[in-house]
């Protein structure tokens, strides 16, 4: 329990989830940490797959703002798990990893708003009210680790991706 957060430790529900997981057979759990850098590439390479992959992650978000960091979801998944490594499976929701999601959707959202043709179709996906529903996970979220680990972000440039000089 850290600054009055309370939840308990949880195993979580099956769900889905769009991951770029390195290995399914070695690491069958998506890592919200890795998931930043992965998607620093994905963004180049499938912008659109990239974005369903990004909405996929917010999806899984709970309401207090918490991303589980470690997602094993399914009985694929779980069965690489033994005896010996089954703390894996628990989550404590007041613990966070660096908030590496943030860049790729800063990046997202600055290519959304000065489109090339490039990125347009991509962009045109989301529709001005996605866009919103968007942002105030992102907001929830960098709330969330302002409460729980002490973390002061600019919330104008974590979420909107706009610096105090644009």
């Amino acid at each position: 329990q850290i600054l009055g957060f309370r939840e308990p430790l949880r195993a979580l529900k099956p769900d889905s989830l769009t991951t770029f997981t390195p290995s399914r057979t070695v690491f069958p759990r998506g890592f919200l940490w890795d998931e930043g850098f992965h998607h620093l590439l994905a963004l180049r390479w499938d912008a659109a797959l990239s974005l369903e992959s990004l909405q996929s992650w917010l999806s899984t978000m709970r309401p207090s703002g918490w991303i589980p960091r470690e997602q094993v979801l399914g009985a694929e998944a779980r069965s690489k798990f033994d005896h010996n490594n089954q703390q894996f499976l628990l989550q404590e929701p007041n613990v966070a990893n660096p908030p590496t999601m943030l860049m790729p959707w800063r990046i997202l959202s600055q290519q959304c708003t000065h489109t090339s043709s490039q990125q347009s179709s991509t962009c045109e996906r989301m529709t001005a009210t996605q866009w919103l529903d968007v942002f105030e996970k992102l907001e929830r979220h960098v709330n969330w680790l302002d409460v729980t680990q002490g973390v002061t972000l600019e919330k104008d440039t974590a979420v909107s991706g706009e610096s105090s000089s644009s």
